[in-house]
């Protein structure tokens, strides 16, 4: 079976063979990990409305790593130091 993350893969390979990009490979791709969270919240809401092609997949994604910070599928999945126990 085909991980999450293996299809992510696959799905920005065959855009980037298009010519095409996703927002976050765009000019502002480190808000979808500044540590801002206004600008992870921007980051998720271009990832929703731009409709990006991979958002599932990266949701998928970032599902199964258990990812802990950054804008991944359209929305912040940054732990908050309070929920951390810092």
């Amino acid at each position: 079976m085909t991980s999450a993350p293996e299809v992510l893969a696959s799905a920005l390979i065959e855009l980037a063979e298009q010519g095409r990009a996703t927002p976050c490979q765009g000019r502002r791709r480190d808000r979808w990990t500044s540590d801002d969270a206004e600008e992870r919240a921007w980051a998720a809401a271009v990832c929703v409305g731009l409709d990006c092609s991979v958002i599932e997949e990266c949701a998928a994604a970032a599902a199964e790593r258990k990812e802990k910070f950054g804008t991944w599928g359209g929305r912040d999945r940054t732990v908050s130091a309070h929920k951390r126990g810092a």
